[in-house]
């Protein structure tokens, strides 16, 4: 058996403070100045030096916008907020979700058996996670990058999504139709547009079985259906913060739409940026996976 896996995905198991370690070091342009930790957020533009990420979520959490003193960067092309730069944390939560997702789950054996069957490999063992198999896993939260840095590419037309340790993706931002003829993917076909200076953006033509959330003991994981369709609301308070949300419709799992937490992220200098984190075989991950499968044979026989 051979499976992809991401390195980064096992340290991001163990804990967020590994998280940090792994990210403290320069740019490949030796510049200190330009790593992740290595600036002065004090100066309105990036976190402070050696700032964990539980004293940057409580910072971003008391944090009160001011447009005046930080104005919000304007494109050239439409004059709309500029949304590219580094964003870190991307999963400080300034508002709940209204409801848990599992609540808004439709119940019945065909749902549980929908969600136990078209879940990845044996999902109550802990190393067949999406994660772990190089598939999106933050869908519910537009793949930003979680407890590590998030950076965003932003031109006429176009937005890109680069999470540092994960899946990029495009958003395509006019009044185009979508091309129906596109085969479902992990990511969807993501298609935005303005409501004043809010863009947002919908989602569709997902791959059956995407990952909303995790399981939980016996509960399978919150697994969606082809029929998935995810709006985000991305929306610049000021030129040092970007909040975002979403919510998810899914008529065939769902019993109506869920929306998420109110994410903020602060922005970083213009000169930050993100490491690469390249998806390939682990082979301590692989033998695991492959003495638990075995394992579970025994069982069944």
């Amino acid at each position: 058996m051979s499976m992809k896996r991401p390195v980064i995905a096992a340290v991001l198991v163990c804990a967020s403070s590994l998280v940090a370690i792994a990210q403290i070091r320069p740019d490949n342009r030796g510049d200190k100045d330009a790593s992740i930790f290595g600036v002065d957020w004090s100066k309105g533009e990036a976190p402070l030096v050696g700032e964990s990420r539980e004293a940057a979520a409580k910072r971003l959490l008391g944090y009160t916008p001011d447009p005046d003193k930080y104005p919000i960067r304007r494109t050239p092309w439409d004059k709309k907020p500029y949304f590219g730069g580094v964003f870190w944390p991307s999963d400080v939560e300034l508002a709940r979700a209204p409801v848990p997702l599992e609540t808004v789950y439709k119940k019945g054996p065909e749902i549980q058996a929908r969600r136990e069957s078209i879940a990845l490999a044996t999902w109550t063992n802990g190393f067949s996670r999406p994660m772990f198999n190089c598939v999106p896993s933050r869908i519910v939260e537009g793949n930003t990058a979680g407890p590590i840095s998030t950076q965003v590419v932003h031109g006429p037309g176009l937005m890109a999504v680069f999470p540092e340790a994960g899946n990029y993706r495009l958003i395509r931002i006019d009044s185009a139709p979508r091309n129906t003829a596109r085969k479902p993917s992990y990511m969807g076909d993501a298609l935005a547009h303005w409501e004043a200076d809010t863009l947002v953006v919908e989602t569709t033509n997902f791959k059956d079985g995407m990952w909303l959330g995790g399981p939980a003991g016996n509960r399978p994981p919150q697994t969606a259906s082809d029929a998935l369709r995810v709006v985000e609301r991305w929306s610049i308070p000021d030129g040092r913060m970007l909040e975002y949300r979403v919510t998810v419709y899914d008529d065939k799992m769902l019993t109506g739409p869920w929306t998420g937490p109110t994410l903020r992220m602060g922005r970083m200098r213009n000169d930050a940026v993100i490491e690469a984190q390249p998806c390939f075989e682990d082979p301590v991950l692989v033998k695991m996976e492959e003495e638990y499968q075995a394992k579970q044979k025994e069982k069944a026989q």
